[in-house]
């Protein structure tokens, strides 16, 4: 579906495939494809909301965190609304307005322990985050949070790599990426993760500090971050267990770079590779296949082999298949 009058293509919110599923028809609303009406009617929705609840689908809409010095008092010089007075984790509706007291939207705000949470309407939240952005000062910063969830029309998730300690807490945290995440590997989403992409789907990490913070949970393996224990050179790889990177035997080149050591391992995993260092020594084996994952340590060049990505690309195109089908068995004839 494209946006009326242009080749734009509508975007989608997380939940766009269970609206599909529950047979919504779908409209384009504020550059989303958002659902107007199920099979059971207007009527019968309406009278389902009045006498039990309703729940409306808010993905679509604009927000932003507020943090830094006093984002209470500097969001209140642009709204009408008593913010000094909220308290942690309540919230209060109330209108951005312009510099002659105009209303340019109505928006939604929440107190957090160390700044504000702020829902705007989804038709105006470029312009809202401009205009928060230009009258909030420097010692206030504006981060629109995007992408907070994955979207359940996935095809396939490439998890690259790189990480760094200082966001580790900040990963394991958001609790609703990891359900999508876990939802999507439930699904049986194609999934290649490396390095970082890989330290993201174990049971748990150790940062150097000693902390230990739980993380997706898609591998059984915990895994300790170490500063001063680095893993470095160029790999040559075969791979270990059937995969979407081929078939067993099949041969890659890689570079590992990190600093993390592997605490446990549970069972059920196959290994990904077998791999050798740059002169020929055997290293033993690396990485893990669970289900639809591959995860590895190594960073691969995925222009090394053509058939690499259409492999990549098979699979995803197969569960894209997969989900159009049951989608199909589930929608009302």
């Amino acid at each position: 579906m494209t946006l009326p009058g242009t080749a734009a293509p509508l975007k989608r919110t997380p939940l766009y495939a269970l609206h599909r599923e529950l047979g919504a028809r779908m409209v384009p609303f504020a550059g989303y494809e958002m659902p107007v009406n199920y099979p059971p009617g207007i009527l019968a929705e309406h009278l389902h909301t009045r006498s039990q609840a309703g729940l409306f689908d808010v993905s679509h809409m604009g927000q932003v965190r507020l943090a830094g010095a006093d984002p209470v008092r500097a969001l209140e010089a642009l709204v009408p609304g008593d913010l000094q007075a909220l308290a942690p984790m309540r919230m209060r509706y109330t209108l951005l307005l312009n510099e002659q007291g105009g209303i340019l939207d109505d928006l939604m705000v929440t107190r957090l322990g160390d700044g504000l949470f702020v829902v705007v309407n989804a038709a105006r939240k470029e312009a809202d985050f401009a205009h928060l952005r230009d009258r909030l000062g420097t010692v206030t910063t504006a981060e629109p949070l995007e992408d907070r969830a994955l979207p359940r029309d996935l095809d396939a998730l490439y998890l690259g790599g790189g990480v760094s300690e200082a966001y580790v807490a900040r990963l394991s945290s958001n609790r609703a990426f990891i359900d999508s995440f876990r939802r999507a590997r439930a699904q049986g989403i194609p999934t290649y993760a490396e390095c970082g992409g890989l330290l993201y789907c174990v049971r748990s990490l150790r940062t150097s500090d000693g902390s230990v913070h739980p993380m997706a949970g898609a591998i059984p393996v915990d895994i300790a971050l170490e500063a001063g224990e680095l893993h470095s050179g160029y790999r040559d790889l075969r791979v270990a267990s059937s995969s979407m990177l081929g078939p067993v035997g099949t041969r890659l080149r890689g570079h590992e770079f990190h600093f993390a050591r592997l605490l446990s391992v549970g069972e059920g995993l196959n290994p990904a590779f077998t791999m050798h260092d740059s002169d020929g020594e055997p290293l033993g084996c690396e990485g893990w296949v669970t289900g639809a994952i591959v995860a590895s340590l190594v960073h691969l060049h995925f222009g090394q082999d053509p058939a690499l990505a259409r492999r990549f690309v098979e699979a995803a195109r197969t569960a894209r298949t997969r989900r159009d089908v049951r989608a199909a068995e589930l929608s009302p004839v």
